[in-house]
């Protein structure tokens, strides 16, 4: 790296550094002579508003003064990117791995304030029903919508899979499609393990990938809804019952979390709304964790980290009112990948 990339380097993490910890760049006195923009643009959670402060064409200053994006991947993605619009002074900058709608949110709302539009029509990339196929078309339902590939193939190789069009979830489907196809490239084959937390999506991307080829691939049954057998209307709580909002606050989730003496032996989900493919896995994964290490200190589950803390949090207030010690016992590491999140 020579010394103008460190400079740049080091710009890049001092910016994201002011950003993370909620602190301006610039001091006020030093935008006195700055003209505020305030603006908004449409996030993956709702609106990001910016004030972008400018001098001439020179961006000096970018504070983020509200948004709703997802925590550990939207939020982490505006401070990028506000970090990088300000080192390059410049919208033309990457946009974040994994956020791409929070991305383009910052910009967009950027270009605002500069007098810009978002995106020129000569830089649109053509759409799925636009574009000429190289090997076969194939679709295939996914979480979000249905989920468009062009299939390269030669013979019976796979040379290329093309992610034409989809609309799975940012930071989770996505990323799920990308391994996979990789996952198919390197095996040759799409009969290839699912993605944990995005079971839903990599089906849809190996069912798409397997007819476009030709090929028969196992599908593996999907696990039960955990809230199946139970009516909370009719259920008998043989525990501490406690309630809460899970995935963002929205839903209502039911636990009936059992004791015998000192020891949690069983956490029931009587009822939940949790997203199915994502949350649900979460109260599979979680409640087992929690009763086998007999604490509420447990890993989250990947893909569901907001479902996976209500439960966590709801586990620790039927303990706190069951007035419970619990006795933490060590568990041995799992082999090989975690439970799937997905259903």
């Amino acid at each position: 790296m020579d010394k103008k990339q460190m400079s740049g380097a080091l710009v890049l993490v001092v910016l994201t550094v002011g950003i993370l910890f909620g602190f301006s760049v610039m001091g006020d006195d030093a935008l006195a002579d700055a003209t505020k923009h305030e603006v908004t643009a449409d996030g993956y959670g709702g609106p990001i508003h910016l004030e972008v402060y400018l001098q001439g064409d020179e961006v000096v200053d970018i504070r983020v003064m509200e948004q709703n994006e997802t925590e550990g991947i939207g939020d982490v993605a505006i401070e990028e990117m506000v970090a990088k619009i300000m080192e390059a002074q410049s919208t033309e900058v990457d946009v974040h791995s994994g956020a791409t709608v929070s991305s383009n949110a910052v910009i967009a709302a950027v270009n605002k304030a500069l007098g810009k539009d978002s995106a020129s029509e000569d830089s649109e990339e053509p759409s799925a029903s636009d574009y000429q196929a190289e090997g076969v078309l194939a679709m295939a339902p996914g979480y979000g919508g249905d989920i468009v590939l062009d299939v390269i193939m030669d013979g019976d190789d796979i040379l290329d899979i093309k992610v034409l069009d989809h609309k799975e979830t940012e930071g989770i489907g996505d990323v799920a499609i990308e391994s996979m196809v990789d996952k198919i490239l390197q095996a040759q084959s799409a009969d290839v393990d699912v993605e944990t937390g995005a079971t839903v999506s990599s089906e849809a991307v190996i069912k798409a990938v397997a007819e476009a080829a030709g090929q028969n691939v196992s599908k593996s049954e999907a696990p039960a809804d955990p809230a199946a057998e139970y009516d909370l209307e009719t259920y008998e709580p043989e525990g501490v019952l406690v309630s809460g909002k899970g995935f963002q606050d929205r839903y209502d989730m039911y636990l009936d979390v059992i004791f015998e003496g000192s020891e949690l032996v069983e956490i029931r989900v009587i009822q939940h709304n949790e997203t199915k493919g994502f949350g649900d896995g979460a109260l599979r994964v979680v409640p087992e964790r929690i009763v086998n290490q007999q604490t509420t200190e447990v890993d989250v589950q990947t893909g569901a980290t907001w479902t996976s803390t209500a439960i966590i949090e709801l586990v620790q207030q039927a303990i706190d009112e069951a007035g419970i010690d619990l006795t933490e016992q060590e568990v041995e590491e799992e082999e090989g990948p975690a439970p799937a999140a997905g259903g």
